[in-house]
């Protein structure tokens, strides 16, 4: 099988680690890739059994895919314009007005393109039904496929952050939709002299956090420097609004880290029962789970063995089978 893989010139970290750990995997199974800029010119399935790009989301779709002439398969990472309040994406008016120009625009695109489309990986099932409310797509054609974790970076053992005192630990990119201003006033309301400090690791967060025991990190840490920092913490905080898969939820399981998240969207399909969840949207929730994490040792130790257990689930190779498995299908119909 030879596959055409588009990669984007430039592309979130996510959709990288995505690309890269899939190819490797395909290739391990014998499958022939031929890389492709999307700029190249003529039909890019050329030459190949089929042309994917691993790397659709709410940007705007490359012009190569409109010039496909075999079959096509997307990725779909996210669409949190379809799925949350324009007010809970971006803070400023300029920005929701952009949004949802983007969002007219992506709905105008996919129109164009789905005649095209062969079929749409989706990164969870809740991304599947996304795609499937945002742009009319019968569920037929949108396959869910849960990502891996490296599992030979994150996990239980190895060196781990000390601190002088216990850390809650959050790591994200900076978006209103990570709940940051949330955790924050949770971690706040806790009695200073039993709480544990927090760390937050945001790049592009626009504010210092002032509070003494509070430290926030803006600039990109080493995956190895965040194992360190989920291992080391008392408990990982990640009760986002709205994530499509939530990698970060199972780097921390992986490393024997508790987590709290959210119980909608991807997050709570990727943390099923091994992670604490509560309203995101509840800074009392979130303050009385704190509390708890901070005091219950019991709770904690029983987070890390289930989150564990739960993140061995995910592997690049068992993801990278279940991509083969679909492009086998689709080709086999073909013919």
């Amino acid at each position: 099988m030879r596959i055409r893989v588009l990669r984007m010139a430039r592309e979130p970290l996510s959709f990288q680690n995505y690309r890269e750990h899939v190819c490797s995997a395909l290739a391990s199974l014998g499958v022939d890739l031929l890389s492709a800029m999307p700029g190249a010119p003529g039909d890019l399935c050329a030459g190949a059994d089929l042309l994917w790009d691993p790397g659709v989301g709410m940007g705007r779709l490359p012009a190569a895919l409109f010039r496909a002439r075999g079959p096509l398969v997307v990725t779909v990472h996210g669409l949190r314009a379809f799925s949350l309040p324009l007010a809970e994406i971006a803070s400023r008016p300029l920005e929701r007005a952009q949004m949802a120009l983007a969002r007219w625009r992506r709905r105008r695109e996919w129109r164009r393109l789905l005649p095209r489309v062969s079929r749409i990986i989706a990164v969870s099932r809740y991304g599947a039904g996304e795609v499937e409310r945002a742009f009319g797509v019968e569920p037929g054609r949108v396959r869910a496929i849960h990502h891996g974790v490296d599992h030979a970076l994150f996990r239980p053992e190895g060196e781990r952050e000390a601190f002088a005192r216990p850390y809650f630990l959050h790591v994200s990119s900076y978006q209103p939709k990570k709940n940051v201003a949330r955790i924050l006033a949770a971690h706040a309301a806790l009695d200073p002299a039993a709480r544990p400090g927090l760390r937050l690791v945001v790049p592009g967060h626009p504010e210092v956090a002032r509070a003494p025991d509070v430290l926030l990190v803006r600039e990109p840490l080493p995956a190895a420097a965040l194992a360190r920092l989920y291992r080391g913490a008392r408990a990982f905080l990640f009760p986002s609004l709205h994530e499509t898969f939530g990698m970060p939820i199972l780097e921390a399981m992986a490393c024997g880290c508790p987590v709290l998240t959210s119980p909608q969207t991807g997050c709570g399909e990727v943390a099923d029962d091994a992670a604490y969840r509560v309203d995101p949207r509840s800074s009392g929730a979130l303050a009385a789970a704190l509390e708890r994490l901070a005091s219950d040792d019991r709770l904690c130790a029983d987070l890390a063995q289930r989150g564990i257990a739960r993140a061995a689930a995910f592997r690049w190779e068992r993801c990278a089978e279940q991509h083969l498995q679909l492009f086998d299908e689709l080709l086999r119909a073909r013919r």
